[in-house]
Parts: structure tokens; sequence; C-alpha cells
């Protein structure tokens, strides 16, 4: 896990999971290092201050994941494009 001013990228594998969800504006469900549990739509990957987001929207609102935050995702489509996914 990282602090706010500490970013640790997470691997190109799990990534391409991320981009994968959010080109289909996949069904999600996240699990946070914090133990938060989010079900969600994928929506985009962006990068800002060379700070790698997860962009989803959840009940209605977008938010912005810091990727080293994600423990996991896991595909609620049917069927799912992947299955759980271990990020860190």
């Amino acid at each position: 896990m990282s602090n706010p001013t500490t970013y640790t990228p997470i691997a190109c594998a799990a990534y391409d999971y991320l981009e994968i969800a959010a080109m289909h504006r996949e069904p999600v469900q996240l699990v946070l290092h914090d133990g938060t549990r989010l079900q969600a739509v994928a929506c985009d990957v962006r990068v800002r201050e060379q700070i790698e987001y997860f962009v989803v929207e959840c009940a209605g609102a977008v938010q912005e994941i810091r990727l080293d935050q994600l423990v996991s995702i896991e595909s609620l489509a049917q069927p799912p494009r992947f299955a759980l996914i271990q990020i860190s």
C-alpha cells in the first residue's frame, strides 16, 4: 500500500485488465487496501501528475481510485470477460 506522497505502479498484466474493463464499461467489483468493496462500472484509466487512476462510476458518481490502492478487480458481466484478478 502507498501513502499520499508515494505512488507504486502496478504490474502491467493487471493494468491490461483495467483497460479491458474500461474499454467495455464492464461492471466490476473492486477491493481496496482499506477493506472497501465497491461495485461500479469501469470508465477509464488515466494518469495525472505521474499517478495512475482507475475511473469508475459508482451509485451515479464518478470516482478516481489510485491503482496502488487496488487489491483486486472482478468482472460482474454475464458472461464475465475475466475472473478475479489480484492486483497487489
